[in-house]
């Protein structure tokens, strides 16, 4: 059992006790609205579908949050565009990753 002195942070974590661990965040969601993700939104201009795809890993507060800041940069950039979103429900699985996109196209 680790001393109250110990303090513990979970870097993009949800959860939380009133002792001694907590959670960081940084504005991840900043990038995701106005970088590179956002800007992609263009693409769809040039080939006349106005669609895109979304791989999420899991149902979680960051990851949603990440998610609706992609959509937003989309409909500033694109407003006719949509955004099909594939829960994948896992870290990092490059099968299960290449057949969500497959099943997009």
């Amino acid at each position: 059992m680790s001393s109250p002195i110990t303090t513990y942070i979970h870097i993009s974590g949800y959860k939380s006790n009133t002792t001694n661990f907590g959670n960081l965040f940084a504005p991840m969601e900043d990038m995701k609205y106005r970088g590179r993700d956002a800007g992609r939104a263009r693409a769809p201009k040039l080939d006349g579908n106005p669609k895109i795809g979304y791989m999420a890993t899991f149902p979680i507060p960051e990851e949603i949050r990440l998610g609706n800041a992609i959509a937003l940069g989309m409909k500033k950039t694109c407003a006719e565009c949509t955004m099909d979103v594939r829960w994948i429900n896992t870290w990092h699985d490059p099968v299960v990753e290449k057949d969500a996109a497959r099943i997009a196209v």
